[in-house]
Protein backbone atom coordinates (compact mmCIF):
# COMPACT_ATOMS: atom_id res chain seq x y z
CA UNK A 1 0.00 0.00 0.00
CA UNK A 2 1.40 3.41 -1.00
CA UNK A 3 1.77 5.79 1.91
CA UNK A 4 0.16 9.20 1.50
CA UNK A 5 2.55 12.08 1.99
CA UNK A 6 1.38 14.60 4.61
CA UNK A 7 2.82 17.81 6.03
CA UNK A 8 1.67 19.23 9.38
CA UNK A 9 2.94 22.69 10.29
CA UNK A 10 3.63 23.87 13.84
CA UNK A 11 4.72 27.36 14.99
CA UNK A 12 7.97 26.19 16.62
CA UNK A 13 9.69 23.19 18.22
CA UNK A 14 8.21 23.85 21.65
CA UNK A 15 6.38 21.01 23.38
CA UNK A 16 5.07 23.36 26.08
CA UNK A 17 2.83 24.90 23.42
CA UNK A 18 -0.70 23.51 23.48
CA UNK A 19 -0.88 23.62 19.68
CA UNK A 20 2.34 21.64 19.34
CA UNK A 21 1.19 19.01 21.85
CA UNK A 22 -2.09 18.31 20.04
CA UNK A 23 -0.32 18.15 16.66
CA UNK A 24 2.19 15.67 18.07
CA UNK A 25 -0.63 13.58 19.55
CA UNK A 26 -2.40 13.38 16.20
CA UNK A 27 0.59 12.70 13.94
CA UNK A 28 1.83 9.97 16.29
CA UNK A 29 -1.57 8.27 16.15
CA UNK A 30 -1.70 8.55 12.35
CA UNK A 31 1.86 7.24 12.04
CA UNK A 32 0.92 4.10 13.93
CA UNK A 33 -1.65 3.23 11.25
CA UNK A 34 1.17 2.72 8.74
CA UNK A 35 -0.78 4.55 6.03
CA UNK A 36 1.12 7.83 5.90
CA UNK A 37 4.54 9.39 5.37
CA UNK A 38 4.41 12.36 7.75
CA UNK A 39 6.56 15.47 8.01
CA UNK A 40 6.17 17.99 10.83
CA UNK A 41 7.34 21.41 9.67
CA UNK A 42 8.26 24.02 12.31
CA UNK A 43 7.96 27.60 11.06
CA UNK A 44 10.28 29.17 13.63
CA UNK A 45 14.02 28.52 13.21
CA UNK A 46 14.44 28.15 16.95
CA UNK A 47 12.84 26.15 19.72
CA UNK A 48 13.43 25.04 23.27
CA UNK A 49 12.50 21.39 23.54
CA UNK A 50 12.50 18.07 21.75
CA UNK A 51 9.28 16.62 20.42
CA UNK A 52 8.24 13.05 21.34
CA UNK A 53 7.48 12.06 17.76
CA UNK A 54 6.83 8.46 16.77
CA UNK A 55 9.53 6.66 14.82
CA UNK A 56 9.36 7.45 11.13
CA UNK A 57 7.97 10.97 11.43
CA UNK A 58 10.31 13.52 9.92
CA UNK A 59 10.79 16.84 11.77
CA UNK A 60 12.04 19.76 9.70
CA UNK A 61 12.52 23.42 10.55
CA UNK A 62 11.94 26.18 8.01
CA UNK A 63 15.19 27.99 7.39
CA UNK A 64 15.44 31.76 7.17
CA UNK A 65 17.46 34.55 8.78
CA UNK A 66 15.47 35.77 11.76
CA UNK A 67 15.17 39.53 12.29
CA UNK A 68 16.11 40.30 15.89
CA UNK A 69 14.40 43.71 15.89
CA UNK A 70 10.88 44.25 17.23
CA UNK A 71 7.83 46.07 15.92
CA UNK A 72 5.62 45.98 12.83
CA UNK A 73 8.44 46.06 10.29
CA UNK A 74 10.06 43.08 11.95
CA UNK A 75 6.80 41.12 11.66
CA UNK A 76 6.45 42.04 7.99
CA UNK A 77 10.05 40.99 7.38
CA UNK A 78 9.41 37.71 9.19
CA UNK A 79 6.29 36.91 7.19
CA UNK A 80 7.97 37.74 3.88
CA UNK A 81 10.84 35.44 4.77
CA UNK A 82 8.46 32.66 5.82
CA UNK A 83 6.62 32.92 2.50
CA UNK A 84 9.84 32.88 0.48
CA UNK A 85 11.20 29.93 2.44
CA UNK A 86 7.93 28.02 2.10
CA UNK A 87 7.97 28.49 -1.67
CA UNK A 88 11.47 27.05 -1.82
CA UNK A 89 10.52 24.23 0.56
CA UNK A 90 7.45 23.17 -1.41
CA UNK A 91 9.40 23.22 -4.69
CA UNK A 92 11.79 20.68 -3.17
CA UNK A 93 9.17 18.45 -1.52
CA UNK A 94 6.14 16.53 -2.67
CA UNK A 95 3.14 16.44 -0.36
CA UNK A 96 -0.43 15.48 -1.10
CA UNK A 97 -1.89 17.38 1.85
CA UNK A 98 -0.62 20.19 4.06
CA UNK A 99 -2.38 20.85 7.38
CA UNK A 100 -1.66 24.37 8.61
CA UNK A 101 -1.85 24.95 12.36
CA UNK A 102 -2.67 28.55 13.21
CA UNK A 103 -4.78 30.75 10.98
CA UNK A 104 -2.25 33.59 11.18
CA UNK A 105 -0.03 31.49 8.89
CA UNK A 106 -2.66 30.53 6.31
CA UNK A 107 -1.92 33.51 4.03
CA UNK A 108 1.74 32.57 3.72
CA UNK A 109 1.01 28.93 2.95
CA UNK A 110 -1.45 30.01 0.27
CA UNK A 111 1.03 32.43 -1.33
CA UNK A 112 3.76 29.79 -1.22
CA UNK A 113 1.74 26.82 -2.45
CA UNK A 114 -1.18 28.03 -4.54
CA UNK A 115 0.41 26.84 -7.80
CA UNK A 116 1.40 23.45 -6.40
CA UNK A 117 -0.71 20.33 -6.83
CA UNK A 118 -1.37 19.93 -3.13
CA UNK A 119 -4.44 20.23 -0.87
CA UNK A 120 -4.47 22.64 2.05
CA UNK A 121 -6.44 22.41 5.28
CA UNK A 122 -6.44 24.99 8.06
CA UNK A 123 -6.52 23.47 11.53
CA UNK A 124 -8.16 26.09 13.73
CA UNK A 125 -6.78 26.07 17.28
CA UNK A 126 -8.65 29.13 18.58
CA UNK A 127 -12.06 30.07 17.19
CA UNK A 128 -13.67 32.10 14.43
CA UNK A 129 -13.94 35.30 16.49
CA UNK A 130 -10.23 35.51 17.34
CA UNK A 131 -8.32 38.04 15.26
CA UNK A 132 -8.71 41.77 14.65
CA UNK A 133 -9.88 42.83 11.15
CA UNK A 134 -7.04 43.08 8.64
CA UNK A 135 -4.54 41.55 11.08
CA UNK A 136 -2.72 38.28 10.38
CA UNK A 137 -5.23 35.91 12.05
CA UNK A 138 -8.28 37.56 10.46
CA UNK A 139 -6.62 37.74 7.02
CA UNK A 140 -5.38 34.16 7.19
CA UNK A 141 -8.80 32.85 8.19
CA UNK A 142 -10.49 34.64 5.30
CA UNK A 143 -7.86 33.44 2.84
CA UNK A 144 -8.39 29.89 4.09
CA UNK A 145 -12.18 30.16 3.81
CA UNK A 146 -11.86 31.24 0.17
CA UNK A 147 -8.80 29.31 -1.01
CA UNK A 148 -8.22 26.21 1.14
CA UNK A 149 -9.90 22.84 0.65
CA UNK A 150 -11.06 22.62 4.23
CA UNK A 151 -11.04 24.08 7.73
CA UNK A 152 -11.01 21.92 10.85
CA UNK A 153 -12.51 23.58 13.93
CA UNK A 154 -12.66 22.15 17.43
CA UNK A 155 -16.14 22.78 18.81
CA UNK A 156 -19.76 22.65 17.70
CA UNK A 157 -20.29 26.35 18.45
CA UNK A 158 -17.36 27.25 16.23
CA UNK A 159 -18.57 24.91 13.50
CA UNK A 160 -21.92 26.73 13.38
CA UNK A 161 -20.17 30.09 13.19
CA UNK A 162 -17.91 28.98 10.34
CA UNK A 163 -20.84 27.48 8.44
CA UNK A 164 -22.72 30.76 8.74
CA UNK A 165 -19.79 32.51 7.00
CA UNK A 166 -18.80 29.67 4.67
CA UNK A 167 -17.19 30.67 1.37
CA UNK A 168 -15.45 27.74 -0.35
CA UNK A 169 -13.59 25.64 2.21
CA UNK A 170 -15.46 22.68 3.66
CA UNK A 171 -15.94 22.98 7.44
CA UNK A 172 -15.31 19.94 9.63
CA UNK A 173 -15.56 19.77 13.41
CA UNK A 174 -13.02 17.43 15.01
CA UNK A 175 -12.04 17.52 18.68
CA UNK A 176 -8.41 17.53 19.72
CA UNK A 177 -6.87 14.13 20.31
CA UNK A 178 -5.68 13.66 23.87
CA UNK A 179 -3.50 10.82 25.09
CA UNK A 180 -4.38 10.71 28.78
CA UNK A 181 -6.74 8.17 30.26
CA UNK A 182 -9.38 8.55 32.91
CA UNK A 183 -7.66 8.53 36.30
CA UNK A 184 -8.02 5.62 38.69
CA UNK A 185 -7.75 8.00 41.63
CA UNK A 186 -10.94 8.59 43.59
CA UNK A 187 -12.33 12.09 43.93
CA UNK A 188 -10.86 13.80 47.01
CA UNK A 189 -13.94 15.17 48.70
CA UNK A 190 -11.85 16.33 51.69
CA UNK A 191 -9.74 18.64 49.52
CA UNK A 192 -9.99 22.36 50.19
CA UNK A 193 -8.04 23.39 47.11
CA UNK A 194 -9.12 24.84 43.74
CA UNK A 195 -7.00 24.49 40.60
CA UNK A 196 -6.67 26.48 37.38
CA UNK A 197 -4.16 25.83 34.59
CA UNK A 198 -3.00 27.93 31.65
CA UNK A 199 -0.49 30.32 30.14
CA UNK A 200 -0.27 33.49 32.21
CA UNK A 201 -1.67 35.84 29.59
CA UNK A 202 -4.61 38.25 29.53
CA UNK A 203 -6.65 35.95 27.29
CA UNK A 204 -6.73 33.32 30.06
CA UNK A 205 -8.57 35.71 32.38
CA UNK A 206 -6.50 35.15 35.51
CA UNK A 207 -7.03 38.81 36.42
CA UNK A 208 -10.75 38.03 36.65
CA UNK A 209 -9.92 34.85 38.57
CA UNK A 210 -8.40 37.04 41.29
CA UNK A 211 -11.58 39.14 41.40
CA UNK A 212 -13.50 35.91 41.94
CA UNK A 213 -10.98 34.68 44.51
CA UNK A 214 -11.30 37.83 46.59
CA UNK A 215 -15.03 37.13 47.01
CA UNK A 216 -14.60 33.39 47.63
CA UNK A 217 -11.91 33.71 50.28
CA UNK A 218 -13.83 36.37 52.18
CA UNK A 219 -16.33 33.59 52.91
CA UNK A 220 -13.95 30.61 52.95
CA UNK A 221 -10.49 31.72 54.10
CA UNK A 222 -9.50 28.11 54.91
CA UNK A 223 -9.52 27.20 51.20
CA UNK A 224 -6.75 27.87 48.64
CA UNK A 225 -6.39 28.28 44.89
CA UNK A 226 -3.38 27.12 42.83
CA UNK A 227 -2.68 28.46 39.33
CA UNK A 228 -0.31 26.35 37.21
CA UNK A 229 1.45 27.97 34.26
CA UNK A 230 3.97 30.60 33.28
CA UNK A 231 3.77 33.69 31.11
CA UNK A 232 4.20 37.40 30.68
CA UNK A 233 1.42 38.30 33.14
CA UNK A 234 3.14 36.74 36.17
CA UNK A 235 4.45 40.01 37.63
CA UNK A 236 1.10 41.73 37.15
CA UNK A 237 -0.74 38.85 38.83
CA UNK A 238 1.73 38.75 41.72
CA UNK A 239 1.08 42.44 42.37
CA UNK A 240 -2.67 41.95 42.22
CA UNK A 241 -2.50 38.98 44.60
CA UNK A 242 -0.64 41.18 47.07
CA UNK A 243 -2.96 44.15 46.53
CA UNK A 244 -6.03 41.97 47.17
CA UNK A 245 -4.50 40.41 50.29
CA UNK A 246 -4.60 36.91 48.78
CA UNK A 247 -1.02 35.82 49.42
CA UNK A 248 -2.17 33.14 51.87
CA UNK A 249 -4.82 31.76 49.50
CA UNK A 250 -3.68 32.09 45.86
CA UNK A 251 -0.40 30.62 44.65
CA UNK A 252 1.26 30.92 41.23
CA UNK A 253 2.74 27.43 40.90
CA UNK A 254 4.68 27.86 37.65
CA UNK A 255 4.87 25.33 34.83
CA UNK A 256 4.37 21.69 35.90
CA UNK A 257 5.76 18.89 33.74
CA UNK A 258 3.43 16.34 35.35
CA UNK A 259 0.24 18.35 35.74
CA UNK A 260 -1.87 15.23 35.15
CA UNK A 261 -0.51 13.83 38.36
CA UNK A 262 -1.64 16.85 40.36
CA UNK A 263 -5.35 17.21 39.58
CA UNK A 264 -6.46 14.55 42.06
CA UNK A 265 -5.30 16.79 44.92
CA UNK A 266 -8.05 19.31 44.18
CA UNK A 267 -11.76 19.77 44.82
CA UNK A 268 -12.70 21.59 41.61
CA UNK A 269 -11.33 23.20 38.46
CA UNK A 270 -12.13 26.80 37.50
CA UNK A 271 -11.81 28.10 33.93
CA UNK A 272 -11.73 31.87 33.38
CA UNK A 273 -10.58 32.28 29.75
CA UNK A 274 -11.84 35.20 27.70
CA UNK A 275 -11.47 33.18 24.49
CA UNK A 276 -10.58 29.57 23.69
CA UNK A 277 -10.27 27.06 20.91
CA UNK A 278 -11.22 24.05 22.98
CA UNK A 279 -9.63 24.30 26.41
CA UNK A 280 -7.85 20.95 26.72
CA UNK A 281 -7.18 21.63 30.40
CA UNK A 282 -10.89 21.10 31.06
CA UNK A 283 -10.64 17.59 29.62
CA UNK A 284 -7.61 16.93 31.80
CA UNK A 285 -9.55 18.04 34.86
CA UNK A 286 -12.56 15.92 33.96
CA UNK A 287 -10.42 12.84 33.35
CA UNK A 288 -9.42 13.34 36.97
CA UNK A 289 -13.09 13.57 38.06
CA UNK A 290 -13.12 17.27 38.90
CA UNK A 291 -16.27 19.42 38.74
CA UNK A 292 -15.72 22.53 36.62
CA UNK A 293 -16.94 26.10 36.95
CA UNK A 294 -16.30 28.03 33.72
CA UNK A 295 -17.20 31.16 31.84
CA UNK A 296 -19.32 30.02 28.89
CA UNK A 297 -17.09 31.61 26.26
CA UNK A 298 -16.50 30.80 22.61
CA UNK A 299 -15.49 28.06 22.52
CA UNK A 300 -15.09 24.87 24.54
CA UNK A 301 -16.87 24.90 27.89
CA UNK A 302 -20.35 24.08 26.58
CA UNK A 303 -18.91 21.06 24.70
CA UNK A 304 -17.84 19.34 27.92
CA UNK A 305 -19.90 20.86 30.74
CA UNK A 306 -23.58 20.13 31.31
CA UNK A 307 -24.99 22.80 33.59
CA UNK A 308 -25.93 21.38 36.96
CA UNK A 309 -24.70 17.89 36.02
CA UNK A 310 -20.91 18.03 36.07
CA UNK A 311 -20.31 21.71 36.66
CA UNK A 312 -21.53 25.24 36.04
CA UNK A 313 -21.49 27.46 32.96
CA UNK A 314 -21.31 31.15 33.90
CA UNK A 315 -22.27 34.02 31.63
CA UNK A 316 -19.08 35.84 30.56
CA UNK A 317 -17.72 37.58 32.60
CA UNK A 318 -19.91 37.65 35.67
CA UNK A 319 -17.33 37.28 38.42
CA UNK A 320 -19.88 37.59 41.23
CA UNK A 321 -21.96 34.73 39.80
CA UNK A 322 -18.87 32.60 39.35
CA UNK A 323 -17.87 33.26 42.97
CA UNK A 324 -21.38 32.34 44.14
CA UNK A 325 -21.30 29.00 42.29
CA UNK A 326 -17.85 28.20 43.65
CA UNK A 327 -19.01 28.98 47.19
CA UNK A 328 -22.04 26.75 46.72
CA UNK A 329 -19.79 23.85 45.74
CA UNK A 330 -17.49 24.54 48.68
CA UNK A 331 -20.47 24.48 51.01
CA UNK A 332 -22.10 21.41 49.43
CA UNK A 333 -19.55 18.57 49.22
CA UNK A 334 -22.30 16.11 48.28
CA UNK A 335 -23.00 18.17 45.13
CA UNK A 336 -19.30 18.19 44.26
CA UNK A 337 -19.20 14.42 44.66
CA UNK A 338 -22.22 14.01 42.38
CA UNK A 339 -20.72 16.30 39.74
CA UNK A 340 -17.51 14.29 39.96
CA UNK A 341 -19.37 11.09 39.04
CA UNK A 342 -20.53 12.72 35.79
CA UNK A 343 -17.28 14.53 34.92
CA UNK A 344 -16.67 12.49 31.75
CA UNK A 345 -20.27 12.13 30.59
CA UNK A 346 -19.65 14.06 27.38
CA UNK A 347 -16.31 12.57 26.36
CA UNK A 348 -17.56 10.23 23.62
CA UNK A 349 -16.44 12.67 20.90
CA UNK A 350 -12.98 12.75 22.45
CA UNK A 351 -12.34 9.02 22.14
CA UNK A 352 -9.11 8.47 20.15
CA UNK A 353 -10.57 5.96 17.68
CA UNK A 354 -13.43 8.32 16.85
CA UNK A 355 -11.13 11.30 16.29
CA UNK A 356 -8.59 9.33 14.24
CA UNK A 357 -11.37 7.98 12.01
CA UNK A 358 -12.53 11.53 11.27
CA UNK A 359 -9.01 12.63 10.36
CA UNK A 360 -8.49 9.56 8.17
CA UNK A 361 -11.68 10.38 6.30
CA UNK A 362 -10.52 13.96 5.83
CA UNK A 363 -7.12 12.82 4.54
CA UNK A 364 -8.80 10.38 2.14
CA UNK A 365 -11.10 13.10 0.82
CA UNK A 366 -8.39 15.70 0.25
CA UNK A 367 -5.35 13.73 -0.92
CA UNK A 368 -4.49 13.30 -4.53
CA UNK A 369 -1.40 12.55 -6.56
CA UNK A 370 1.04 15.44 -6.25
Amino acid sequence: MDQKSLCFSIPAVNYRSGIVRVVVNLVNALQHTGKYFITVLALEPDGNSDLPLAEGIRLEVLQYAKNQASGAMSKIDKYLKITKSLKKYFREKSFQLCVVSGKEYATFFYLAGNKINMSFVLWEHTNYSVGAPMKSEWTGMNIAMRKFNGIVCLTHKDEKTYLAHKKVAEIRQICNLTTYQESDATYCIQSKKIISVGYLAMVKGFDMLLDVARIVFTKHPDWSWDIFGEGKEREYLEKKISEYGLVNNVRLMGYCENILGRYSEYAMFVFTSRKEGMGVVMLEAQKNHLPIVAFDVLCGPSDVISEGVNGHLILPFETQTMADRICELIEQPEKRAEYSKHACDRHHEFEPDYIISKWEQLISDYTREA
